[in-house]
This record gives structure tokens, sequence and C-alpha cells, in this order.
């Protein structure tokens, strides 16, 4: 068993106990849960903690990446000192 400071230095543990978001499902649409990744949020995590510097997500709609990924900001710039994090988003203007 893990003692609580082990689980607080350990990314993958704070990100799938720690937060809590709003649901989207039907049916329990503004519910609050547990954040639990699903496997494009875990392949996500995974290819950061690998070292990728930029990660380019071509995704379809309703696999909460958005979310993963203010969440993996967050908890980067709350548990690790001098980080800087940025979001940045591309909207094709309309003509």
């Amino acid at each position: 068993m893990m003692t609580d400071e082990e689980k607080l230095a350990s990314p993958t543990w704070r990100l799938t106990n720690l937060y809590n978001i709003r649901t989207k499902y039907e049916g329990h649409q503004g519910e609050v849960v547990t954040f639990v990744p699903n496997k494009p949020q875990r392949k996500l995590f995974h290819a950061i903690e690998s070292g990728h510097k930029r990660i380019i997500v071509l995704k379809g709609r309703k696999l909460g990446t958005t979310t993963a990924c203010c969440l993996y900001l967050l908890d980067r710039a709350m548990y690790s000192p001098n980080q800087f994090c940025q979001t940045i988003a591309h909207r094709k203007q309309t003509v």
C-alpha cells in the first residue's frame, strides 16, 4: 500500500483520485464524479510522460481530450515547481 506522500508524488495517482469533473453523459449531465481517464486520455498522458514536447491531437469530438489536457496542466502547475503551462487551440476562420 502506498503512503500518502507516495500517492501525492505520483501524477498517475493524483490524476485518477484527486480531481472531480462534471459529466456530459446522457441521463447524468452535470453530475460531479471523480475523473477516471478513458483510453484516449491515458494514451495522451503516456505521450506526455514519455517526454514528447509537442503533441498534436487530431481527434473526434467527445473523447475528453480537452478535459484531460486541462487537468494534466493544472496538476503539473500545482505539483511541479517552475512550470509554464499553455494550451493552444486553432479555429479556422470562416470566410
